[in-house]
């Protein structure tokens, strides 16, 4: 799981491919969601990321973690407890759905597991 902050570039020529107002409704969209998807396996590729170093699920976001969201502190740490207040539900509905990924997939590779964690993937 990741929580990612989308490129404002990157947002500002989706929005304008699909003629959509950049907020948080547009952050769910699962052709974004794909879109960020496919960038950060192709960046995976490059740098021989091993399977569990891949996030399996996004949740995406357009502003970053700063000191003035109260969510990093002045020396730029993550203010891990308050991250998880903050996006609780968020952390839930990612590893509900990583859940019932794992479920259906478990009699063909008997693979199971969830990857977490809050943070920065690169």
């Amino acid at each position: 799981m990741a929580f990612v902050v989308v490129d404002p570039d990157f947002l500002t020529d989706f929005q304008n491919t699909k003629n959509l107002q950049i907020d948080d409704k547009m952050m769910n969209k699962d052709d974004l969601i794909t879109r960020v998807q496919k960038s950060i396996t192709r960046v995976a590729d490059e740098h021989d990321l091993s399977p569990l170093e891949r996030p399996k699920e996004l949740k995406l976001l357009k502003d970053p973690f700063t000191p003035e969201n109260n969510l990093m502190t002045p020396t730029m740490k993550i203010k891990r407890n308050v991250a998880v207040k903050v996006y609780e539900k968020d952390i839930e509905y990612l590893y509900a759905l990583e859940a019932n990924r794992n479920k259906k997939g478990f009699l063909g590779s008997m693979v199971g597991g969830v990857v977490g964690g809050l943070g920065k993937l690169f």
